[in-house]
């Protein structure tokens, strides 16, 4: 069940980076695209909004990592007796 569960979180993890670090880099390009003037706060705006998702994202990312060692470590270990 950890397996399921850990693999379950990774997949998760990768397209919350990915769909939030993706809508980030456009929203930038665009800004700086379009001759947009260069202000600090516009330009960070869109990263730090989507920073957030990509922090979730990394977090179940790393948690589903750690259960699923967890489990092949569980998995190697022989039984131990009662």
């Amino acid at each position: 069940m950890k397996r399921l569960f850990g693999g379950i979180l990774i997949a998760t993890g990768i397209l919350l980076m990915t769909t939030s670090g993706l809508c980030t880099s456009y929203l930038v390009i665009s800004y700086f695209a379009t001759g947009g003037a260069f202000d600090l706060w516009l330009a960070l705006f869109p990263a730090i909004i989507g920073g957030v998702p990509m922090a979730v994202g990394a977090a179940f990312f790393t948690w589903g990592r750690s259960l699923l060692r967890l489990a092949r470590a569980e998995a190697a270990r022989p039984d131990e007796p009662a």
